[in-house]
Formats: C-alpha cells, structure tokens, sequence
C-alpha cells in the first residue's frame, strides 16, 4: 500500500521517477498540494493506479517542467496516460470470474499489465460503440454499432468505415488472476500473452495467436490462421480453411485438432493422447510423441518425426507409405489416408 503520493512515484519508473526525484522535492508546497489530490482521489474510491493515471493528466506545464520532465519522458507519460484519443477503464480482479468479449474488425490483445487492476483500452472513437458492464462476477465487453447508424449502413460496412483501426486491449494484473475468458470476432485478430482459466477463442477471417497459458483451450476458426506456443491442460483446435502450427514447450495431457483444408505444422509436442483429422490439408509434425497418437487424412500428406519408436498401423489408399519397422514395445500410433502419401522417421 503506499502511503502518500512521493511513495508511490519512488515506486515507478521512467516519467514517474521525474516526480519523485527531480530537484528532490525542492517545491514542498506543490508537492504537498499534489500529494493532498492523489490522496482525495483514493479516498474517492479510486485504486493507486487510477489515482495516478487522473494525478498525471492533472499536471500542469508548469509543474512538468520545474520537476525536470524532458520531452522523452513527457512522451512517455502520455503513453501511461490516457491520452486524447484513448479510452482506458479499470476493474478491480476480486470480484471477476469470467471475460466475454465479441467484436467485428478490431484486433483483440491480452497484454501483461503492471498495476493492481484489470485494464481496458479501446480508441475514444470507439466509446460510443462499446457496451461494457460487470453483471455478478461476469465483465461483458460488446462492440455494438448504435441502432440509428445501424439502419443507415450494414452492420460490417458501418464497422469498417466508422470506427477505428486501433486494436482492443486489456491489460491483466499480475495477481495471480485467471479468468475463463471468450472472445468472438468477426475478422480481428486475437493475441494473448497471459495466463487464463479456460480460454475458448474464435474468429471467422481473423488470426490467433496463443502466447499465454490456459487450464483448457477451444480454438475455432474459418479461415484466419492459428498459432499455439503457450502452454494449457487440453487443446482443441477447429478451422476450415486456416492452417494450424503447434509449438510445444511443455506436455499436454489432450489434443484434438480438426480441420478441413489448412495445412497442419506441430513441432515438440508432448502428449498422453494427441488426436488429429483433416480432409485435404497436409500434416507436419517434428520430435512429436503421445502414448496414443492417431492421424487421418482423406486427400493430405502426413510426414513426421518421433521421439520414440512405435508399433506403426499405417494405411494409404492410393498414396506411399514409408514408416520404421514397428517396435512391440513401443505406444500404437495410427495413420490413416486415402490418397495421400505417408512418410515417417523415428529417432532410433
């Protein structure tokens, strides 16, 4: 807890550290005046972070430059504020469980944050189009076009062309908070750096990106492209049309993966059972091993490389096969396709 406003700035960095440490708080009168705000402004039920974030922009130029603010860290304090054209909310994480989230074009980020609560962000031209409300234990996040503008233009037209390209951002406590989390979008992209509860993702042309950890993982998408390099319990992976790429840096207990014509990359993934189908995309997998490790394809290729040797059931209609000598003590790994080709490698 910080117990006045000088504590507090001693704390920070960059910007922050001009408050505490320039001229060594030589105008005790303007700090004190200052600090008396940020107390009234945590007296009014704002948190640390928010009461910096309204302290700052109070700021007058005058108090910036006598406490030897340069452009550089002017700059930067713009950027830790909320500046013009951004809007920025904060919720305390006590009392939230569950994020849902949907939006059309707007790109969705799950960032690391460094203050105490869960930040949102969007561009101030969005404002009007956001609805954001806490119900219980459930933060509600919605992009919805007003309804008048609605009826002037098509619901995506009105998005594309009146609302801004900034992206949606939230900002997450490192408090050992792990909401389940949902996201929709229409073409947005979604990145996520964090830890989750259970996450389930999906966009129609937009592209994912997974970075963080989850206890459980459902990704869906149509076209956009999908990439894991995160960590969670479970996987399960759909699309159409977007290729898929896996890169394992811890075991997963369960995969499933299934996809109509995107290629499919997996690279050291570690499994108990690792499921994957597909109609026409390709599969490539390198030092990939499960105890039970099943592969099908009707039209695509499946080449890999394994870890461990296996008792191989490899089966192509039309297409080659070419797999290792079956080893009787090693896990059942079956592959399947009609008219694609099978090529597999161990490492013995």
């Amino acid at each position: 807890m910080y117990h006045d406003i000088r504590s507090f700035y001693q704390s920070g960095s960059g910007s922050l550290n001009a408050l505490a440490y320039a001229d060594n708080w030589r105008n005790e009168a303007m700090a004190d005046y200052y600090g008396e705000l940020f107390e009234d402004y945590i007296e009014n039920g704002l948190s640390e972070d928010e009461a910096a974030v309204s302290l700052l922009a109070a700021l007058d130029e005058t108090l910036r430059k006598d406490y030897g603010f340069t452009a550089a860290a002017d700059q930067e304090t713009k950027k830790e504020t909320a500046s013009d054209s951004r809007n920025d909310r904060f919720f305390p994480t006590a009392d939230i469980t569950r994020i849902e989230i949907e939006d059309t074009a707007h790109d969705v980020l799950l960032l690391p944050g460094r203050g105490g609560c869960l930040e949102l962000q969007y561009d101030e031209e969005d404002a009007q189009n956001y609805v954001v409300e806490q119900k219980g234990s459930v933060l509600h996040i919605y992009f919805q076009p007003k309804k008048e503008e609605k009826r002037n233009f098509s619901f995506l037209f009105f998005h594309m062309s009146m609302s801004s390209d900034e992206p949606l951002r939230l900002f997450f406590p490192s408090n050992g908070f792990r909401p389940e989390i949902n996201i929709k979008t229409m073409s947005g992209d979604i990145q996520t750096s964090v830890p989750l509860g259970a996450a389930n993702l999906f966009t129609m042309s937009g592209d994912i990106l997974f970075r963080g950890e989850a206890e459980s993982l459902r990704v869906s998408s149509t076209s956009g492209d999908v990439r894991f390099e995160g960590q969670a319990q479970s996987l399960e992976f759909k699309t159409t049309s977007g290729d898929i790429r896996l890169i394992g840096s811890a075991a997963i207990p369960t995969c499933f993966i299934r996809t109509t014509s995107g290629d499919l990359h997996l690279q050291h993934m570690q499994s108990e059972e690792l499921d994957i189908s597909t109609v026409s995309g390709d599969i490539y997998f390198t030092q990939c091993d499960a105890a039970d490790f099943s592969i099908k394809s009707v039209s695509g290729d499946i080449q890999g490389f394994f870890l461990q040797p296996h008792t191989f059931s490899a089966t192509s209609t039309s297409g080659d096969v070419s797999v290792p000598p079956s080893d009787p003590s090693g896990t059942p790994v079956t592959l399947y396709t009609v008219s694609g080709d099978i090529q597999i490698r161990t490492n013995s």
